[in-house]
């Protein structure tokens, strides 16, 4: 069976996502010197460290589940392109797509919190294109599993 439709929708997703993946960084290095500065004073208490690797927590979440989304996305499509297991591609979209719902979510807060700082264009464009992410991979991915 001709598989074009769900190659080419899962490079154009694998695109979106990695572009999305892209566009966190420059809001994350216009955060992170003001933040760590900020715990270097002296007399900082313990709850404002504990929030600094909090946050830092979060940060290699949000760049680690993108990452691993992408790689999901790029498996499924290179399942497709030899004709090993579309069932196999399907659930891969499929995964691909909910860590980009992750993604999204976490870019989406991460853009109501930088309003005061200068890289909040990049957030809210990484935002849209994790948003138009979904959307390839979901449907790809249902595709996969529907047709026979």
């Amino acid at each position: 069976m001709d598989r074009t439709t769900e190659i080419v929708l899962g490079i154009l997703g694998s695109v979106l996502y990695a572009s999305a993946l892209i566009g966190i960084f420059p809001s994350l290095f216009s955060i992170f010197p003001s933040m760590y500065e900020s715990t270097l004073q002296p007399g900082v208490s313990f709850p404002v460290i504990f929030m600094v690797v909090l946050i830092s927590l979060l940060v290699i979440l949000v760049t680690v589940l993108p990452a691993a989304g992408l790689i999901l996305g790029i498996t499924g499509t290179s399942f497709l392109v030899k004709k090993k297991s579309p069932k196999a591609a399907g659930a891969l979209f499929l995964s691909a797509a909910i860590l980009s719902v992750v993604l999204t979510l976490f870019l989406g807060v991460a853009a109501i919190g930088f309003v005061f700082f200068s890289a909040l264009g990049s957030t809210v464009f990484s935002t849209f294109l994790g948003l138009l992410a979904i959307l390839p991979f979901f449907v790809s991915g249902i595709m996969c599993l529907a047709r026979k």
